[in-house]
């Protein structure tokens, strides 16, 4: 699994290149850098607006334009050794796998136009969490007390800033695999944070395959940046798959919420019946991962 620098990463799919200081005005607070001289390689740019949101632990977040499509496939060593350096360094998530945009896109229940607009984009402005640039040379990659909440915080308040820019297609999280847009983000975390509770909706995403004629798996994508394994439900014919999508995302938020899964081999109520609880399943559905899965008892 890569690592490199960065905790957290998202982007905001453009159908141009946004001006770079644009961009940089919607980091609140940000300071301009000149990391490098322009290149050709667009994954390593060559400036970026950076602003500090957590002071104690050197936590930062860094905002850049990559004049380029999201690289779906993730690079090669041999065939583009530049963008595989640039993934195995996390430029573009921790928790990234090939083909994320597409399953995303795939998966944007009630978006499908736009699901379409953004097969066509031609860039992307990057947001990354990272406490290791201007930490010195023993900098931790997660330092003690590090926060996914507040990473995430600032990314979603940037990107809501950003969606409003000329050219602004949607929203795309490669950790759980999200495609969204303005209103979604907006909506979900002026709810949650009325409720006091975490925008559960943005942390995972809840995804719905068809297996058989008679029989779908409905799972989470997202829990690894908590720690936590993913749910997995058999969904039998009949079930409604609104009522599953709400229960495994309140199983995630309760998994969130104790700071460990529901032990193995224990039985709950869900959609439909009484599951028991099976862990270290691999999933049904890419990517391919061990998650907790619920089966009809």
């Amino acid at each position: 699994m890569p690592a490199g620098f960065f905790t957290e990463t998202a982007t905001v799919l453009f159908e141009r290149a946004p001006v770079f200081d644009a961009v940089a005005a919607c980091v609140l607070d940000g300071v301009v850098r000149e990391v490098r001289e322009a290149s050709d390689v667009p994954w390593f740019g060559a400036r970026d607006a950076v602003r500090v949101f957590d002071a104690e632990r050197n936590g930062r977040l860094v905002v850049d334009v990559v004049e380029a499509e999201w690289p779906d496939d993730m690079g090669d060593p041999k065939r583009d050794p530049r963008l595989f350096g640039a993934w195995s360094m996390g430029g573009f998530g921790r928790f990234t796998q090939p083909d994320a945009l597409a399953r995303a896109r795939q998966q944007a229940w009630g978006q499908r136009e736009l699901a379409e607009r953004t097969v066509h984009h031609a860039a992307f402005v990057r947001m990354r969490t990272t406490y290791v640039i201007g930490g010195g040379d023993d900098a931790p990659l997660e330092p003690r007390g590090r926060s996914v909440a507040r990473e995430l915080d600032a990314i979603w308040d940037t990107a809501l800033a950003v969606l409003a820019l000329p050219g602004a297609l949607a929203y795309f999280d490669p950790t759980a695999e999200l495609l969204t847009g303005r209103e979604r983000i907006a909506g979900s975390l002026a709810q949650a944070r009325a409720a006091g509770e975490p925008p559960i909706g943005l942390y995972v995403h809840p995804r719905l395959f068809r297996t058989e004629p008679d029989r779908s798996v409905m799972d989470t994508l997202g829990m690894a940046r908590l720690d936590q394994p993913d749910v997995e439900l058999i969904l039998e014919a009949g079930l409604d798959p609104n009522e599953a999508a709400s229960f495994v995302l309140d199983l995630a938020a309760y998994h969130l919420g104790r700071g460990a899964p529901i032990p193995d081999g224990d039985t709950l109520d869900g959609p439909g019946g009484r599951y028991r609880v099976e862990h270290g399943r691999e999933s049904v559905a890419p990517p391919r991962r061990p998650l907790v899965r619920l089966a009809r008892v």
